[in-house]
């Protein structure tokens, strides 16, 4: 995700209102709610989401299904929910017996809730199903709605820890699983998912439900949708590879009227997405690629795997746009294609490894802007980045590149220069002092062993 400054938020008060929270709940409760990592004896396998989603309402309805396994017998569990009203809740077994339970918000602050079932279950393989209902997001985050030019719109921004006030989950990064998504929405809307869509049915009272292949494992903060009056804009045709079989279908989404201004970007595209697949020797592993000019958004882009999001001014461009921006525009553009592999292909476990996706993604951006734009001197643009990273380092206050996140406000903080620019002039170093292939090939192997997993 490239962030900007007002990103960060929600430091002090947060951590003093989730200790109090914790405090209040655990004077009640013998067991300490989890407002770090969720315990290791329940792991999720796959979602199957259901959403019904009209951008003109104030709110959404859903259903999540989540295929988990219990390593220990329980009458409990913990789960991440923020915000929603949860409305009924049942956990089925593998043999098909059906035990209700109750859902309940421990911490507010932290989004963190337990489940509580009518009896103590055995170890095993269960689907526990909620349904539930929320607002659309207000401050950007999330699933949330916007006016554009009198129209509504809906779309997302998981990162970092916002799909856990858009649909019950186990919100951390190390737990990857596929998806399957479905979206019932009104017949005159568009909607996208991380994934191609596989099929359109007709509802009654003017509604669609679309549905979408399934995902490659994928922790929640990649998941990304988007509902309203959206323009297609079809790209240019990326084909087939030697690290790549299948040809790609490259589009741009916009608000309406807006597409045309982005094939810009889009003829960028392929360049860049091949010049990553050669440095890797893995070829793009999602089924589709679409780039989303969003006219509200609170990053600057956001690398969902299948469903790219920018800010508006980042895609629509023409003949008049300044210099500055169509560079920009490029940059930004590798920047979250290098992370469909730093990030998406290999995750990291927890957030004090985000350097692993920061770091690298900006350290392969600068890369793929020397080989393909020279003219844009990102080599003197790194030099400026890494004196700016010795400037911090020279602070009293400077932190490490992995830092330690010990509450959520951590999160939120870690997304800033020593993460992206202190961390891409530390690669370089390496690889300069490695020399650039043995340096290529360790980065090769690091996909290869960790591909759709955790690291």
């Amino acid at each position: 995700m490239l962030v900007k400054p007002s990103f960060k938020k929600r430091l002090l008060l947060t951590t003093l209102l989730s200790l109090s929270a914790t405090q209040i709940f655990a004077s009640n409760n013998s067991e300490q709610i989890p407002i770090g990592k969720l315990p290791e004896w329940v792991v999720p396998e796959s979602y199957d989401l259901d959403f019904k989603i009209d951008p003109a309402q104030k709110g959404y309805t859903g259903k999540t299904t989540i295929h988990l396994k219990l390593a220990q017998a329980t009458d409990h569990i913990w789960i991440h929910g923020k915000s929603l009203t949860v409305k009924d809740v049942n956990i089925i077994s593998a043999e098909g017996a059906k035990t209700k339970a109750k859902y309940e918000q421990a911490s507010e602050v932290d989004g963190v809730s337990k489940i509580k079932f009518a009896k103590t279950l055995p170890a095993g393989q269960y689907q526990l199903v909620l349904d539930f209902n929320a607002a659309y997001d207000q401050q950007l985050d999330g699933i949330y709605k916007i006016e554009f030019e009198g129209k509504p719109y809906v779309m997302t921004q998981m990162e970092a820890i916002s799909a856990r006030q858009s649909f019950p989950s186990f919100d951390e990064p190390r737990f990857k699983t596929p998806f399957n998504i479905r979206l019932t929405i009104p017949s005159k809307y568009s909607g996208f998912a991380n994934t191609q869509q596989t099929s359109e049915q007709a509802e009654k009272s003017g509604w669609k439900t679309l549905s979408f292949a399934q995902t490659k494992p994928l922790p929640t903060y990649l998941l990304a949708l988007a509902v309203g009056p959206w323009q297609l804009q079809k790209g240019p045709d990326i084909g087939a590879t030697s690290w790549r079989k299948q040809p790609i279908q490259l589009r741009g989404i916009a608000p309406d009227a807006k597409a045309e201004k982005m094939q810009q970007a889009l003829s960028e595209t392929p360049a860049i997405l091949k010049t990553l697949e050669d440095y890797f020797a893995f070829g793009y592993p999602f089924d589709k690629l679409d780039l989303l000019a969003a006219p509200d958004f609170a990053a600057g882009a956001m690398e969902n795997p299948g469903l790219i999001t920018f800010r508006d001014y980042l895609m629509l461009l023409d003949k008049d746009s300044p210099v500055f921006f169509v560079q920009n525009s490029f940059n930004v553009n590798a920047h979250e294609l290098a992370h469909q592999w730093f990030g998406d292909v290999v995750t990291m476990p927890w957030w004090d490894d985000l350097w692993l996706n920061e770091s690298f993604a900006t350290w392969m951006q600068s890369k793929i802007t020397q080989k393909l734009h020279p003219e844009f001197n990102a080599d003197l643009e790194r030099i400026s980045d890494t004196a700016d990273a010795m400037k911090s380092d020279s602070l009293v206050s400077v932190r490490r590149i992995r830092q330690p996140i010990l509450s959520n406000a951590d999160i939120q903080t870690a997304f800033d220069g020593i993460t992206y620019q202190k961390g891409a002039a530390v690669l370089n170093m390496f690889e300069s002092y490695l020399g650039e292939e043995k340096f290529k090939q360790g980065v090769r192997n690091y996909i290869n062993k960790h591909q759709y997993g955790n690291a």
